[in-house]
């Protein structure tokens, strides 16, 4: 049985990659070697590469759509989304019954995320969906347990 890491924490992933980028607090590469280390740590490997390939990805679809004011409220929305519903929209229940960490059969493509990002982007200027809240904060979320502390370390020091 195959232990790939889930589409919805590989979309938080990138999501707090991309959001860092844009704020300026930390590169891509840094925050995408330190969730390849923290995820690879509990699924099959998570590459950096992939990692900083689809965020480069997503910022390069950002750039195509137009970043404005409004790109960083995306972003954060988008990695809130994540974590509060499931993919057709329910949602995501954090329990003892529902292990939403389980490992998926199939690798998920650095194509389905950015599809996936894109198509939430849309949804939100049809607003068709909603944005997090003003004051929401991703260290809010102390259900996302092993997940929460990878997002609050340090990236790694990188060199020359």
């Amino acid at each position: 049985m195959s232990n790939y890491c889930p589409e919805w924490i590989l979309s938080v992933a990138v999501g707090v990659i991309v959001g860092d980028a844009l704020t300026g607090s930390t590169s891509i590469l840094a925050n995408s070697q330190k969730f390849s280390d923290g995820l690879s740590k509990h699924y099959e490997e998570v590459s950096k590469d992939f990692l900083n390939d689809t965020a480069n990805d997503i910022i390069a679809e950002l750039n195509d759509i137009g970043i404005d004011e409004f790109t960083a409220r995306f972003v954060k929305s988008f990695v809130f989304n994540r974590i509060k519903f499931k993919e057709n929209g329910s949602t995501r229940r954090f329990n003892v019954f529902f292990n939403q960490f389980k490992g998926e059969k199939g690798a998920v493509t650095s194509k389905k995320l950015v599809s996936s990002f894109k198509a939430f982007v849309f949804r939100c200027r049809a607003q068709k969906v909603s944005l997090a809240p003003k004051s929401w904060n991703i260290h809010q979320e102390e259900q996302i347990d092993w997940l929460l502390t990878l997002v609050q370390q340090d990236p790694p020091k990188l060199s020359g």
